[in-house]
């Protein structure tokens, strides 16, 4: 069976058992995820700081898409590999730059062994010159969906963008923009 037909039927297995659920599936999380959800996040920054692309693609799957913050699709793990090599390469944007850790925004387990998580993350400003500014970061919104293979996580989808602060009514105070 392909990673692609093992994919579909997590998903569709997930959406089929979260709509048979009697209870609200996201008021709490089996047994692991929230630790596996935090090794996962611990694992990315460790590679992402060593700038490791191999281990970073290790914690794909082999058909995962990511959508970067600039709005660049990348399609399978060896092509992650290959953008994450440039990026975090002597000649890329952050190859010589260190992340802060992640933090949990939110985590949802949307069937046993898939799971959502959404980490706070700062990245390094890039300047016009494509090189990133000293000391300064954008705060980033990185959306993972993560299954469960083995005793791992790996990520199938991610999504990066930036955060815009807005005041609008609804908006928390760390949402809010500072004047």
């Amino acid at each position: 069976m392909t990673d692609k037909t093992l994919n579909r039927r997590t998903f569709l297995s997930a959406a089929a058992a979260a709509t048979a659920m009697h209870v609200n599936p996201l008021l709490a999380l089996s047994p692991g995820v929230q630790e596996g959800a935090e090794a996962f996040l611990k694992s990315w920054v460790t590679a992402w700081n060593r700038h490791d692309a191999r281990a970073l693609a290790s914690l794909h799957t082999e058909d995962a898409m990511t959508i970067n913050r600039y709005g660049t699709l990348i399609r399978g793990r060896a092509s992650a590999e290959e953008a994450l090599s440039f990026l975090l390469g002597p000649q890329g944007p952050f190859g010589d730059t260190v992340f802060p850790p992640m933090k949990i925004v939110a985590l949802r387990e949307i069937a046993p062994g898939v799971a959502i998580v959404q980490s706070s993350w700062g990245a390094p400003v890039l300047g016009a010159n494509g090189k990133t500014v000293p000391g300064q970061f954008n705060e980033m919104i990185l959306t993972y969906t993560l299954v469960k293979r083995g005793a791992d996580w790996k990520t199938t989808q991610i999504d990066g963008h930036n955060v815009e602060k807005m005041d609008l009514p609804y908006s928390s105070p760390d949402q809010k923009k500072q004047s």
